[in-house]
């Protein structure tokens, strides 16, 4: 178990290790990595979301590239943080969840291939520079769907800021008659923390978009990410699962009906 101020120095060096390195990534990516397990770590009355057998707390941290400029300097990442459970279970209280963000947004009860509304997660996001200073304090929401099975699959969404807009890295994009779908599948190597990577897995790491390792699991494994990316009225969506049983279509498929 992290004492807190060995937690708080290691999020604080993983955060600028990010804003560093990563190169710049679509939202959902980041949010996928940052909701992989219901596991979580305490802080204070918070919890912030760890990877499988806690591996990387800079999931908290969203890369953008060096866009946006405040007195501080420019803006290079979004940092994002959220109560391990929801704060509405039942759809009707959706309009609450909206009350609390200042938005709107278009989330249907069921989605195709069997998802059904389980819950909604209000999240605290900011802004923030390479040095970890906060800007543009705000609410989003993450709403849960799950299946039969038990799999979830999420849309997270934030206002969209004209300053920070990105057209994310993506493998497929769809045209509908309200806006551009956006999807991409990112796979993640989860390994130990002294865990050395090959030449291949660094050069990977380090150029393609598609590919990420994440440090402090208990053995090197693989999972996958799915994730669709969009916005509409000024609202950004982005629909992601881990290790669903989901192809490119299907993922299209939900966030067309979200979108239209």
């Amino acid at each position: 178990m992290w004492k807190e101020d060995e937690f708080d120095e290691m999020l604080r060096k993983e955060m600028r290790l990010a804003a560093d390195q990563e190169s710049a990534s679509d939202l959902g990516r980041a949010r996928v990595m940052a909701r992989v397990m219901e596991n979580t770590q305490k802080k204070g009355g918070y919890h912030m979301r760890r990877l499988p057998k806690a591996a990387m707390i800079t999931a908290a941290c969203l890369v953008f590239g060096g866009v946006g400029v405040y007195a501080a300097g420019a803006i290079t990442g979004t940092f994002m943080s959220s109560n391990s459970f929801y704060d509405y279970t039942s759809y009707d209280d959706l309009e609450k969840a909206e009350e609390k963000t200042g938005y709107q947004v278009d989330a249907p009860e069921t989605l195709p291939g069997g998802f059904s509304f389980d819950g909604v997660t209000l999240v605290d996001i900011a802004d923030t520079d390479d040095d970890q200073n906060q800007y543009n304090n705000r609410t989003g929401m993450d709403i849960t769907y799950k299946n039969d099975a038990g799999e979830k699959i999420y849309l997270g969404t934030d206002i969209v800021a004209e300053d920070t807009a990105k057209t994310p890295s993506y493998q497929e994009k769809k045209e509908t008659d309200n806006g551009t779908l956006y999807y991409s599948k990112v796979e993640h190597l989860f390994v130990p923390a002294d865990y050395q990577p090959t030449t291949e897995e660094a050069e990977r790491n380090e150029n393609d978009p598609f590919f990420s390792i994440g440090y402090g699991s208990d053995e090197k494994e693989t999972s996958y990410s799915s994730s669709v990316f969009f916005t509409k009225d000024n609202v950004s969506y982005t629909l992601y699962g881990m290790d669903v049983d989901l192809t490119a279509d299907d993922m299209l498929s939900m966030a067309e009906e979200i979108i239209d």
